[in-house]
């Protein structure tokens, strides 16, 4: 089978991708590795992380109109419902003629699984622009790969190249595998969202 690649190796490799993952704006591939060391050994790493499909496979990129087949049965995923597809269309177009407005897909070996939602807020509060995070959604069965962390990590920096110095998040009280989540990646619970139907 060959000799196996240290342990050194493995943390170098994965450094290398969070990095990708870190900097990338836009499109965000990590099966073009971007070294010689990742391009030399990728198929030994992915032999010694027990992948049979690892971060390599992974996209992330900005939502376009195109994309909106794509995003639909996710977004009605994640609300437990179907949406008003006319509706949906014509939010959708609204929300990408924004500038402050950033809409992402996490795709897993070609095929869409996640996506994200998020606008910069001018915080009076906080006297700073803030990244407002309105919904960041993986299927369950492709969670644990690293895609909700990609899309997280995208719009951090896309967030802060638009000179938001905070980020916020909301989630549902009962969804304790998304708070979990959101702590282990930095947030701090802070405050109460309530919601309210206007007739």
């Amino acid at each position: 089978a060959g000799p196996q690649p240290r342990a050194r190796d493995v943390s170098r490799a994965a450094g290398y991708a969070a990095l990708y993952w870190h900097f990338g704006i836009g499109d965000l591939r990590i099966d073009r590795p971007h070294s010689n060391f990742l391009k030399a050994n990728s198929a030994k790493l992915l032999a010694a992380l027990g992948h049979e499909r690892s971060f390599f496979t992974m996209l992330v990129r900005n939502v376009t109109m195109e994309e909106a087949d794509q995003l639909y049965p996710l977004l009605c995923l994640s609300v437990r419902k179907e949406l008003d597809r006319e509706l949906f269309q014509t939010y959708l177009m609204q929300a990408l003629e924004k500038p402050t407005r950033r809409i992402l897909l996490g795709y897993d070996g070609g095929i869409p699984v996640g996506f994200a939602d998020a606008e910069v807020r001018a915080s009076l509060s906080d006297c700073a622009l803030v990244g407002c995070i309105h919904s960041l959604f993986v299927r369950e069965e492709c969670r644990g790969r690293g895609v909700g962390t990609g899309l997280l990590m995208n719009l951090s920096t896309q967030m802060k190249k638009m000179g938001c110095t905070l980020m916020t998040a909301t989630s549902s009280r009962v969804n304790v595998r998304s708070q979990e989540f959101l702590e282990q990646r930095g947030f701090l619970r802070s405050q109460y969202c309530f919601t309210r139907e206007l007739a």
